[in-house]
């Protein structure tokens, strides 16, 4: 890695192009300033920069899991609600006796 130090004598630069291949564009990404180089303080700021999506991404994915759980208890509260109605629909009778047998016949109020 001495090698690979910025020739204009700046300890703790190294330069992009002395990685490799397979992880040159990774490490473009933490050249902040656009040199070329990349120094000790942008692989800081890289490394927070990390850390913090990562724990964005486990508290992303906790609130999917509470998203999933609380979409199943509604499933579940819908299949219960409709199965409960189904049921009490069994025990309701809906037959209307002939109006025409009843001893009264039907009123009708009008308001002015």
């Amino acid at each position: 890695m001495a090698a690979a130090r910025n020739s204009s004598g700046k300890n703790g630069e190294i330069s992009i192009a002395a990685f490799p291949e397979t992880v040159r564009d990774a490490v473009a990404q933490f050249d902040l300033d656009g040199s070329g180089f990349v120094d000790s303080g942008e692989l800081v700021a890289g490394a927070k920069a990390l850390e913090q999506t990562q724990k964005e991404n486990r508290y992303l994915k906790i609130a999917v899991v509470v998203f999933i759980i609380i979409l199943v208890i509604f499933c579940i509260a819908i299949f219960g609600l409709t199965f409960a109605v189904i049921k009490m629909t069994e025990q309701v009778s809906a037959a209307v006796p002939n109006p025409s047998l009843s001893p009264h016949p039907p009123c009708i109020t009008l308001w002015m």
